[in-house]
């Protein structure tokens, strides 16, 4: 998403009427570097993280350990549980009326035992590490030049125009804004409903 809504800023605000130069593009490919950083250390870091002593231990391990026995439930349970508590007397005061206690036991005697093993071998996530700022895509459109998809039941036309093309027309757009992350633009907005499209079948 962000690297499509990246490439599209920069196809907007470079195109000068002539063929594109690779400069135009320095901007949107240091940005796509800085996404493949972002993303890749954050999967790599989440694949390795350290045990309980700083060593380096790869999920697959840990994964596959929780098939093996041992298999003590009552350890397990006591372990997982601990987890739970402290995350919920983190988050009670931002998360409002939290389940009691009853209700999160139950489910974790719910589990296969294998499947608790896991989730305690797999350890917690390590949110702090892999937290932080997150790349952002600064793309700035003029409120005139908002517009959304055409809705599924608004007809497109042909009207007739010079030399033999056809003019696609349709009803206004509506504009459609997502609230919590970014301002989406139609691809028809590079292609102007104005331009004119010829027939198939028609001379070049």
């Amino acid at each position: 998403m962000k690297s499509a809504l990246s490439l599209a800023g920069t196809l907007r605000s470079k195109w000068q009427g002539r063929r594109f130069r690779s400069s135009d593009f320095s901007a949107h490919e240091g940005l796509m570097q800085q996404l493949q950083y972002r993303e890749k250390s954050r999967a790599w870091t989440t694949m390795v993280m350290p045990d309980e002593t700083g060593v380096p231990r790869l999920i697959e391990d840990r994964l596959r350990d929780g098939l093996e026995g041992p298999f003590d439930r009552a350890a397990l349970t006591a372990q997982l549980w601990g987890r739970i508590k402290e995350v919920k007397a983190r988050l009670v005061g931002r998360m409002g009326p939290m389940p009691a206690d009853e209700w999160y036991l139950e489910r974790i005697n719910g589990l296969h035992v294998k499947t608790l093993k896991q989730l305690v071998e797999s350890g917690q996530w390590i949110t702090r590490e892999i937290g932080g700022d997150e790349i952002s895509v600064d793309v700035d459109y003029a409120e005139s030049d908002l517009v959304a998809v055409l809705p599924v039941d608004v007809p497109v036309t042909a009207v007739p125009a010079a030399a033999g093309a056809v003019v696609l027309t349709a009803q206004p757009l509506v504009e459609q804004v997502d609230q919590d992350q970014t301002v989406m633009r139609s691809m028809r907005d590079v292609l102007p409903l104005d331009r004119p499209v010829r027939p198939s079948g028609a001379p070049r």
